[in-house]
């Protein structure tokens, strides 16, 4: 039974990408919520499965120590290791310099601090794919990054240096057979994307909004496509390459 944790399942792209994977009656999905009262999508998705298909753990990317108990509790839950760690959880500010000190602390830094705890569990899995998905954006791109200027500043450098991660990490972990990958969701119908509504309409209106639910069907598909051999790759959502 492949194994999954989506960290930042409870609503969005994450809730959406827990609830495809779901579809597949072989996958067990652990996913991780800061509070599971404020999510009644991932608190109606516990009450259909049982707990041999889906598991929800709390992980406040805030909290070192929610971290740390998540992983004790995930070690628990996954005896035989960790197939795919889809690491989706993110915030945005872009409001004055203290703010973007978090969405470093949570978009950069934390992603770190969660992988290392969770990776001694990729590492014990004996599965054959084995890969490390970060949940980036386009906004990320330094090469594109002239086009988006004057939209979600802060959020731009944290994901920005969440991809330098993805590069530096990535190299190593291929040869441990993990693919690890950065992959860019596209503009989606959350509370995020409404956030950037007003700039795309007047700057980018030719980019399409999705639902999270075409958005994780299609990100899902790069996932199950990516090969080993071409890591370490910055991907859109489409399956296209993007640039770094």
């Amino acid at each position: 039974m492949p194994s999954f944790l989506v960290i930042g399942g409870s609503r969005g792209i994450g809730l959406a990408l827990v609830e495809e994977l779901l579809k597949d009656p072989s996958n067990f999905i652990v996913a991780t919520a800061r509070d599971l009262k404020r999510s009644p999508g991932l608190q109606s998705l516990t009450s259909t499965y049982p707990e041999a298909r889906l598991a929800v753990l709390l992980l406040d990317l805030a909290s070192k120590e929610s971290i740390e108990k998540a992983g004790e509790q995930a070690a628990t839950l996954l005896p035989n290791g960790l197939d795919f760690l889809i690491h989706n959880s993110a915030i945005i500010f872009d409001r004055d310099l203290d703010q973007l000190e978090e969405e470093l602390r949570i978009n950069t830094i934390a992603p770190i601090r969660a992988v290392r705890t969770f990776l001694p569990l990729i590492r014990k899995s004996k599965a054959q794919d084995r890969k490390i998905v970060f949940i980036s954006s386009g906004l990320a791109s330094i090469e594109n990054g002239h086009f988006w200027t004057g939209l979600s500043e802060g959020y731009s450098i944290s994901k920005a240096g969440l991809n330098m991660v993805v590069r530096k990490w990535g190299v190593a972990l291929k040869l441990e057979g993990i693919n690890t990958m950065a992959l860019q969701p596209g503009y989606v119908d959350t509370d995020m994307g409404q956030g950037l509504s007003a700039w795309i309409q007047e700057h980018a209106a030719w980019v399409p909004m999705m639902s999270p639910n075409e958005c994780a069907v299609q990100c899902l598909n790069v996932v199950k496509e990516a090969k080993l051999e071409d890591a370490v790759a910055f991907y859109g959502f489409d399956g296209t390459r993007v640039p770094w």
